[in-house]
């Protein structure tokens, strides 16, 4: 096997890591952002809401325009135009000009992701190819946590436009190796005379539309906002016909095709839950320790780490476990999807007094667990294909995984909404039922100063605040064990498909799909 190629593949993974870290530096600071450029909480969602439609309207597009001005030349497009987006936000004039660099920064990290793959299975013999989707699976479960804790010491250190650069010249690398290593190829611009406009006019509203709703739902009221109303109905209109229109284009953006195969369409739902599921390892926990334990950032990512660090060795023994013949990869994936929703149970016991520690357990399974369900899931799609179908194949695929993720804000929003506001109503009820005064006696001791109070509040008992945090934080633990249960309830979901949807594969030395 040739190195440059090998070279190139390795640019490609860095470049991956490397958008995927400028929009994590973002999210991470985003307080800061928004106070540098003087707007409020709801005008700020946006910053991140404009992000999430751009990275998905990307991934329709990229395995497209790879084939068509060669994978070498888009890459490198789509590599620069992170940086150059990235580079530009810290000094952008306006607002607006804020959310079209954030828009187009997803774009480009759109159009970046789905190139991974191909290029992994393009430079990868068979014998090998399972340990070259330890790559892209690292995209999935280790670089997202990566790049927070990379953020997170960032933030100690610079403000948030250094935060910014700091991310630029290590984004210079991937560049550098992708020129080096990847062949020029061939462009192939008759491609141009076939492009499926019907696809982009159709599929770039609705998933603006679907994408915009799902992030901003909660903060609007659903649907007693006009502004949702009218994106529900942009979704339900284009993307029907969006997938029609793939269903009959000869040369479409997505091969909605393929979902004629059970082993495809299998791992497509599986995937979508998977990228949800995988927020109860990350995020809720750097949340609810970040809120109710007061941990800084830097001190919060400890809890991530555990997976973080853990996924270079598991990934590839994962891959080992699979490439044997006698292996089943559902079964691998079964254990593993088993070991997602016992770390979620065994986290849905969550309590106030809970630090970083009493998580350690639920994030070792949940490494394990991801490990395995990833390159199963992984093994299984990809033997489902030929070589040509490579390209549409992978656009669908990434362009699951960012709905995916838009996906988990809106459940957790909801879940948030709807149990948080009930435990909360069910202790203030309580509290008037003459807990109150239990409660002092047992929080101040009799020769304790009161805490200090807001002027307006001296006229209140010493213990007010400090109880009303007390509440405050009981409700969002007992949201929080909500949250994992539900959680715990998508990944069940891939366990019922696993009984009914996939046939038996084999790893791909064994077999070669015609």
């Amino acid at each position: 096997m040739q190195i440059r190629p090998i070279i190139g593949l390795v640019g490609v993974m860095l470049g991956v890591m490397m958008v995927e870290a400028n929009d994590q530096v973002v999210s991470f600071i985003i307080d800061d952002v928004k106070g540098g450029f003087a707007i409020s909480h709801d005008p700020g969602t946006w910053i991140e809401s404009l992000y999430l439609s751009g990275l998905a309207i990307g991934m329709t597009q990229g395995a497209w325009w790879s084939e068509t001005v060669t994978q070498r030349g888009w890459i490198i497009f789509a590599l620069s135009l992170a940086c150059l987006t990235t580079l530009a936000i810290p000094s952008a004039p306006g607002v607006e000009a804020l959310y079209g660099l954030r828009f187009v920064q997803g774009l480009a990290e759109g159009f970046t992701l789905p190139l991974l793959m191909e290029v992994a299975l393009a430079v990868l013999g068979p014998h090998i190819r399972l340990y070259g989707l330890c790559i892209y699976s690292m995209t999935v479960t280790f670089t997202p946590t990566v790049a927070v804790s990379w953020a997170a010491l960032w933030g100690d250190l610079l403000d948030w436009q250094g935060q910014m650069y700091a991310a630029l010249p290590l984004s210079l690398i991937p560049i550098l190796l992708v020129l080096y290593g990847m062949p020029k190829g061939k462009p192939e611009y008759e491609r141009l005379h076939e492009y499926d406009w019907g696809g982009l006019l159709l599929g770039a509203p609705g998933i603006f539309a679907l994408t915009t709703m799902m992030y901003h739902g909660r903060r609007l009221d659903w649907f007693n906002s006009e502004l949702i109303c009218i994106l529900a109905l942009v979704a339900a209109v284009c993307l029907p016909l969006f997938v029609l229109n793939e269903l009959r284009h000869p040369c479409p953006l997505m091969d909605m095709r393929l979902f004629r195969r059970r082993n495809f369409t299998f791992p497509i739902l599986s995937l979508f839950c998977f990228v949800i599921y995988t927020t109860s390892s990350h995020t809720v926990p750097v949340d609810y320790l970040a809120e109710t334990q007061y941990y800084r950032p830097i001190q919060a990512q400890a809890v991530t780490v555990v997976i973080a660090l853990s996924q270079p060795v598991l990934l590839p023994l994962s891959a080992w476990i699979l490439n044997r013949r006698c292996v089943d990869a559902r079964i691998v994936m079964g254990t593993g999807v088993a070991m997602s929703i016992e770390a979620c149970v065994l986290a849905s016991y969550v309590t106030v007094i809970w630090n970083k520690e009493q998580f350690y357990l639920a994030q070792a399974l949940q490494a394990v667990g991801q490990a395995l369900t990833i390159m199963s899931l992984l093994m299984i799609v990809t033997n489902a294909l030929r070589v040509e179908e490579g390209p549409g194949a992978s656009a669908i695929v990434n362009t699951t995984r960012a709905l995916a993720e838009t996906a988990s804000v809106w459940l957790i929003d909801l879940v948030e909404q709807w149990r948080g506001t009930l435990h909360y109503d069910r202790i203030v009820d309580q509290v008037g039922r003459g807990r109150f005064a239990t409660f002092q006696a047992q929080t101040l001791k009799p020769h304790d100063p009161p805490p200090l109070l807001p002027d307006g509040l001296e006229r209140f008992p010493g213990s007010l605040k400090l109880f009303a945090t007390e509440m405050e934080r009981q409700a969002l633990a007992l949201t929080t064990a909500d949250v994992f249960l539900v959680l715990a309830g998508v990944a069940a979901v891939v366990i019922v498909c696993l009984a009914v949807l996939p046939e038996r594969t084999y790893p791909p030395r064994y077999v070669v799909t015609d």
